[in-house]
């Protein structure tokens, strides 16, 4: 994720463009992240992406996103039906404590944003900067004091704290309550300083250090980290009109580059037999060409003998090469026609495999309907005809998608 343009939110009412590709480079401010044309992957502001963590009951993975979702209930961040707010829910492991259950939840107006700038991959912004161990950090994010605690380096909470204009005590208040919730909660250990990321005057730090009892440290806010960047950006939390959209995309992509590959090989060994049957052939004319046969020498006729065996053979050779040359079974026309039937169902490619009499075809779907709708496309197609088509019965998921496998022989 990190070869694409990564945005931030800047401290003011603006976005932060930023390249990661070599060197990490801030390349200019900006006030609506679509504004660059490409897809980038943006780092969400806790105005849009929150960050909360609770103590795992169990570590059963198929249970942790029920749970999370129960929390969402819990604290009104959950949305139902299609308009469902996407969250993710991870497991952690902390050296201070129990496991956590750490989760990151759009807000409202976030799916907005993504959709228009076509974001490729997002997370909260905090998950792209290097956190100091054991210190609790603020920074203003887009005229909002923002709080964040950390795990290990591992964000785990943020919450607003105000406008960057709120009185500094109401601040250091709502920082100190935040500390003392998180540490009874078994989220953070206590806190070793308060980092406050940003241009702060002396009155405000010395506010929060009285209001805290923490040593407080100012610094400029550090630059995103490409490896962060790549761990945690993602399209988990693209919404999921977005995300579909994508996933075609790149199984479009991907279909492509697969019938680029499945060609090649076929067409390096179909050059190289035809280059050696031509040369036979040019052979076998000279031969005939030069040949004398006055008769009856037993030479004469042994050497008419081996070039019509040399003639035989050779058209032997071509007739072998001709079936493979037929165009219904050229693997790139296969791969071109069962990626035009991913319209008829909500499927996504994962394997293709092509042999000579043969054609398999395996994905998923997210549901076994899908996959029945995308199987029935396949026997329908006119190209894809030459061809006997079945299916298994596709294996169901927990999350109710389905896997399947879909092999053709040639008639």
């Amino acid at each position: 994720m990190a070869g694409s343009p990564t945005i931030l939110p800047s401290p003011q009412q603006r976005w932060e463009l930023w390249n990661l590709v070599r060197t990490t480079s801030w390349i200019r401010d900006m006030d609506d992240p679509a504004a660059d044309g490409k897809a980038p992957t943006i780092g969400l502001p806790a105005r849009l992406c929150r960050t909360f963590s609770f103590p795992a009951p169990t570590e059963d993975k198929s249970l942790i996103r029920k749970l999370a979702f129960a929390q969402l209930e819990k604290r009104g961040l959950a949305q139902h039906g299609t308009d469902a707010a996407p969250f993710t829910a991870q497991l952690i492991r902390p050296e201070h404590g129990p496991p956590l259950v750490c989760v990151d939840v759009l807000l409202p107006g976030a799916s907005a944003l993504l959709s228009a700038a076509k974001a490729d991959a997002t997370a909260p912004a905090f998950r792209f900067l290097p956190l100091p161990l054991h210190h609790l950090v603020v920074s203003e994010e887009q005229g909002r004091l923002v709080l964040c605690a950390s795990s290990g380096g591992e964000l785990v909470h943020s919450q607003i704290l105000g406008s960057s204009q709120s009185p500094a005590a109401e601040s250091a208040s709502s920082i100190h309550l935040a500390s003392l919730a998180l540490q009874q909660q078994q989220i953070i250990p206590p806190p070793t300083a308060l980092t406050l990321w940003g241009d702060f005057p002396p009155e405000v730090t010395a506010v929060f250090a009285s209001a805290t009892g923490l040593p407080v440290h100012t610094a400029p806010r550090p630059a995103p980290d490409p490896r962060l960047v790549r761990r945690a950006a993602g399209p988990q939390l693209l919404p999921p009109s977005h995300a579909d959209a994508r996933r075609r995309r790149r199984s479009r992509l991907l279909a492509w580059a697969a019938a680029a590959a499945a060609l090649a090989l076929p067409a390096k060994w179909l050059h190289g037999q035809y280059k050696e049957v031509t040369s036979l052939e040019a052979t076998a004319a000279r031969m005939e060409s030069t040949l004398d046969v006055p008769s009856e020498k037993t030479e004469a006729d042994a050497a008419l003998r081996a070039a019509h065996d040399l003639v035989d053979k050779t058209q032997q050779r071509w007739s072998a090469l001709r079936s493979a040359l037929e165009s219904k079974r050229y693997p790139a026309a296969h791969l071109d026609a069962l990626t035009r039937c991913l319209n008829a169902a909500d499927v996504v490619m994962t394997r293709f495999e092509s042999k000579l009499s043969e054609v398999s075809v395996a994905g998923t779907a997210r549901s076994a309907r899908d996959a029945y709708n995308y199987y029935n496309a396949v026997t329908a197609d006119t190209p894809l005809g030459v061809f006997s088509w079945s299916m298994a019965q596709p294996s169901l998921e927990n999350d109710g998608s389905a896997r399947f496998e879909i092999k053709g022989k040639l008639k």
